[in-house]
C-alpha cells in the first residue's frame, strides 16, 4: 500500500515530457540517463520530481567544479594579461552568472559598447576636439625647451649693457624687460608665433 502511495504521488512521464519539463532535449536527456546522473524506473518511464533532484544534485557539483576551474584560469591568465578581472564572478567586467545566453548577450552588449565608445572617440579626434598624448608633450618640450633656452639666453645678452649700469633702477628696468619679453613668449600660441 505504501508503494502505491509513493506511485501515485509523484508523476510518472516520458522522455518527451521530462526533456520538456527540464528545458532539454530528448538526446540530452537519455546522455544524462547513460552516464547514470538521472535514474529511469522499472517501468521505462521518469519520475519527474527525483529527475529534477537528481539533475540538480548532479549538476550544482559539475558547476562547482568547473567553476573552480575557470576561476583558476582566469586567475593564471590574468597574469599573463590575457584579460583583467575585476572582482569574483565577472571577467573583463562582465558577470559570468546566469546562463550561457544570457553570458554571451552581456558580452556581445559590453563589446557593442565599446565598439561606440572608440567610434565617438574616432570622431571627436577627427573633429579637433581630442589631440593625441604624444603630440601634446611634444608640444610642451618644445615650448619648454624654448621658454629655457631664453632664459639661458638672458645674462649673454645684457651683461655688457649692465657692466655699464651705474643706476640700480636702471639695472632693474633692464632685467624686468628681458624677463617679460622671455615670460611673454611661454605664453604665446604655437599659432600666433606662426
Amino acid at each position: 500500500m505504501r508503494e502505491n502511495f509513493l506511485t501515485m504521488a509523484s508523476e510518472k512521464i516520458g522522455t518527451k515530457e521530462l526533456a520538456k519539463q527540464l528545458g532539454i532535449s530528448r538526446q540530452r536527456v537519455n546522455q544524462l540517463a547513460r552516464l547514470g546522473k538521472l535514474t529511469r524506473g522499472s517501468d521505462g518511464k521518469w519520475d519527474a520530481d527525483r529527475a529534477k533532484t537528481e539533475l540538480d544534485r548532479t549538476l550544482d557539483s559539475q558547476q562547482e567544479r568547473r567553476a573552480k576551474v575557470e576561476s583558476g584560469k582566469r586567475k593564471v591568465e590574468s597574469g599573463k594579461g590575457f584579460h583583467s578581472q575585476a572582482k569574483d564572478g565577472e571577467m573583463d567586467g562582465i558577470p559570468m552568472s546566469g546562463s550561457t545566453h544570457d553570458i554571451f548577450n552581456r558580452a556581445r552588449a559590453a563589446k557593442e559598447i565599446a565598439i561606440a565608445k572608440e567610434r565617438q572617440l574616432d570622431l571627436r579626434r577627427r573633429q579637433g576636439e581630442l589631440l593625441e598624448a604624444s603630440e601634446v608633450e611634444q608640444a610642451w618640450t618644445r615650448k619648454l625647451t624654448s621658454f629655457k633656452n631664453r632664459l639661458l639666453g638672458i645674462p649673454d645678452k645684457i651683461a655688457s649693457r649692465l657692466a655699464v649700469c651705474s643706476d640700480v633702477l636702471e639695472c632693474r628696468a633692464l632685467l624686468d624687460g628681458e624677463l617679460r619679453v622671455v615670460l611673454n613668449t611661454l605664453s604665446e600660441n604655437e599659432t600666433d608665433a606662426a
